[in-house]
């Protein structure tokens, strides 16, 4: 996830199995902060210029107060289909929002079509059947 400085936090570690829900606690950065940008990394640097930006989203509506005094849980969780469900919460007010992403690893829709349609083709070996 995307922090304050161009920096990213990392939540899920590389090759990790699905499903998984994972959830951290962020804090505002400015007094009077109405909103924040929820961004959703893939990678390994703690730069975010150098991962790949899936997705983003606005979370707008939760209590205005100083600078760390707001809590937002952010959980994320990834099914066994690849779909990630972003969800950030004001942790006081129970006033959230969310967003699905649907993990590509960077192909477009066709290029997913095109493969899915030459696997459709491919027939496997079987294996020695047991005497």
């Amino acid at each position: 996830m995307g922090t304050v400085g161009g920096y990213t936090d990392k939540l899920i570690d590389k090759n990790t199995p699905i499903p998984i829900e994972k959830s951290k606690a962020y804090t505002t950065n400015r007094d009077g902060q109405d909103k924040v940008k929820i961004r959703v990394y893939q990678g390994e640097s703690n730069r975010a210029t150098e991962c790949e930006l899936l997705g983003e989203f606005e979370f707008s509506g939760f209590r205005v107060a100083y600078r760390g005094e707001v809590r937002i849980d952010v959980t994320f969780e990834i099914d066994t289909n690849g779909i990630v469900n972003v969800t950030a919460a004001d942790s006081e007010t129970g006033q959230k929002t969310s967003c699905a992403i649907n993990l590509s690893s960077g192909l477009s829709e066709e290029m997913i079509r095109d493969a899915q349609t030459k696997n459709a083709k491919v027939t496997l070996a079987r294996g020695a059947e047991a005497a």
